[in-house]
C-alpha cells in the first residue's frame, strides 16, 4: 500500500520531532495496529498496552527510518515483535470464543449489519467461532494471515514485515486458509468448538 502525499509529509515532520504531526500519525493508524495486535493476541488489553508500546518506539526512533515508503511495514514489524515479547513473557490468554464479562456479555464480538434476532444470533456464533479458530492458529501461520487477509496487505508486504521469502509467506497463508476451513468444517459437522480446535 503506498502511502499518500500527506503521510508522507506526516512522518517526514515526525522524524523532525513534530508531536502535532506524529498525533496525526498516530490518529491514522492506531486502530489498524490495534486490530492487528488484538488479531493476533486475543485480547483487548495485551493489544492496546502493545499498541501504546508500538507507537512510543515509533516517535523514538523514526529518525531512524530510512526510507519513508517503508514506514506501514517498519510500523506493523515494532508491533509484531512487541507481540512476540508478550508471547515470551507469557503475559496472553486465550479469550475463549464463549467467555462472557462481568455483565455476562461476550468478550468476542464484531459489528454486523441488520438482520433478525436469529440471523443476528447466528452470526456472532459464526464470528466468535471463526476468531477463535484463527487464535487457536500457531502464530506464524496466524501473524501472515491477518497481515494478509483480514488488514489487506500484499504478499510483498507481508514479506518485509516478518522478514520472511514470499513464497514462504504465500505457503504459511495457504496452510493458514486450509487449517481455519477444516476446523470451521468440523466445527460445522459437529456442532462443538472444542472438536474443532
Amino acid at each position: 500500500m503506498s502511502l499518500t502525499p500527506e503521510v508522507r509529509q506526516l512522518i517526514e515532520k515526525t522524524r523532525r520531532g513534530d508531536v502535532k504531526a506524529f498525533q496525526s500519525l498516530y490518529e491514522r493508524y492506531v486502530r489498524k495496529v490495534l486490530n492487528f495486535c488484538y488479531r493476533l493476541t486475543g485480547s483487548r488489553d495485551m493489544a492496546e498496552e502493545v499498541a501504546q508500546e508500538t507507537f512510543v518506539s515509533v516517535f523514538k526512533n523514526i529518525a531512524k527510518l530510512e526510507k519513508t515508503s517503508r514506514f506501514e511495514p517498519w510500523l506493523f514489524m515494532i508491533a509484531r515483535n512487541y507481540v512476540y515479547q508478550a508471547f515470551r513473557k507469557n503475559k496472553l490468554k486465550t479469550v475463549s470464543a464463549d467467555q462472557t464479562d462481568e455483565d455476562n456479555r461476550s468478550l468476542v464480538h464484531l459489528e454486523s449489519g441488520r438482520s433478525t434476532p436469529e440471523e443476528q444470533f447466528l452470526k456472532e456464533e459464526l464470528k466468535d467461532v471463526v476468531f477463535a479458530i484463527i487464535q487457536s492458529l500457531d502464530l506464524k501461520y496466524r501473524e501472515v494471515f491477518v497481515l494478509a487477509v483480514l488488514e489487506g496487505y500484499s504478499y510483498d508486504e507481508v514479506a518485509k514485515m516478518v522478514g520472511r521469502k514470499v513464497q514462504s509467506v504465500k505457503t504459511d497463508i495457504h496452510r493458514a486458509r486450509v487449517k481455519i476451513r477444516e476446523k470451521l468444517a468440523a466445527y460445522l459437522e459437529k456442532g462443538k468448538l472444542d472438536d474443532a480446535l
